[in-house]
């Protein structure tokens, strides 16, 4: 059964991931380089010295990582109980207002522009999808 703390928790969600994935952008990979004793590979195997540069992740980083994909498997498995649950809504137009109000973290205002286009209609404004989402969620009280 859908709860609206349930669909507002999925943008929170979503925008905590978002801002978890920018943080691990922003942490600099260091640069490092060494050097090793090594040998031809031909006879006579004349030793010499050779450079070895690369990128070494930092443990911040590879921490963030895990962090971040933590709380993806928990976003999606939010959003996959969700759609499981909007099946259970008979009109569609409600469930795409759904979709889009919470999954998608548009604004009424924008769910009405969005339904308007794919309507090719103009139907809808922000009071219509507020009180279609009110209805919904009184009516399942």
């Amino acid at each position: 059964m859908l709860e609206k703390r349930e669909l507002e928790r999925v943008n929170k969600l979503y925008v905590e991931w978002k801002n978890l994935k920018d943080r691990i952008l922003k942490i600099e990979d260091k640069s490092t380089r060494d050097s090793v004793r090594a040998s031809s590979k031909n006879f006579p195997y004349i030793q010499h010295t050779a450079v070895i540069e690369g990128i070494s992740e930092s443990k911040k980083k590879k921490r963030y990582k895990a962090l971040l994909k933590k709380k993806e498997a928990e976003l999606d498995k939010t959003l996959l109980h969700i759609e499981y649950e909007l099946n259970y809504i008979e009109d569609p137009e409600l469930r795409d207002i759904i979709r889009f109000k919470y999954m998608d973290g548009m604004t009424n205002y924008q769910v009405a522009n969005k339904l308007n286009d794919n309507h090719n209609t103009y139907k809808y404004n922000e009071d219509n999808i507020r009180m279609k989402i009110n209805r919904f969620f009184e009516k399942k009280s």
